[in-house]
């Protein structure tokens, strides 16, 4: 399923809870953002969500197989009730901000066939990327940032020889293991 609005138009997904029965999910939105308001369950399938504007969760759980995360501006998923398996997500201009129940793995998606959601590689923001976590974090693919900010219990097995941020910061009872391309 795809819902495209574009121009200065916004989605919001209000009141009931979206359960797509293990499908996929695409949402394309202009300026305006993409809010997510109430529960989305994709099960095994696939969430992607590309906008102009911010992505933003206020309420509400996002269970998923993978989310792709494509936003002008930030992208903040940051309700402690989330559970993705593997996320990927990118902002060009601001912070991203990522919670998981359980853990999670970094790593890809593709170039959808319909052209509204791009390829996305690890996690990238101009910003500081702060992941909160209640289990194990991995990665199969590199985290770019500013600064990023490791918190919960974790533990976090972050080794991409790709990595490439300028600081971090941690705040977890489970171990930090982190790898970056240059130094910080």
């Amino acid at each position: 399923i795809n819902v495209v609005n574009g121009g200065a138009g916004s989605v919001t997904f209000q009141n009931a809870p979206y359960v797509s029965g293990n499908q996929d999910l695409g949402v394309a939105s202009g300026s305006g953002g993409i809010a997510v308001n109430s529960s989305l369950t994709i099960g095994t399938g696939t969430l992607r969500l590309t906008t102009l504007g911010a992505i933003t969760q206020n309420a509400g759980a996002i269970t998923a197989n993978i989310v792709g995360l494509s936003a002008g501006t930030d992208i903040t998923l940051a309700r402690p009730t989330n559970d993705v398996t593997t996320l990927a997500a990118q902002t060009t201009a601001g912070n991203l901000s990522f919670t998981d129940t359980n853990g999670f793995s970094i790593g890809s998606v593709g170039l959808t066939s319909d052209g509204f959601h791009p390829a996305i590689v690890g996690l990238s923001a101009a910003g500081t990327i702060t992941l909160q976590s209640g289990g194990l974090v991995t990665q199969t693919q590199r985290i770019l940032a500013s600064a990023l900010s490791l918190q919960g219990s974790g533990p976090y097995q972050l080794t991409h020889g790709a990595n490439d941020v300028t600081t971090l910061a941690a705040n977890t009872t489970g171990n930090v293991q982190y790898t970056d391309f240059d130094s910080l």
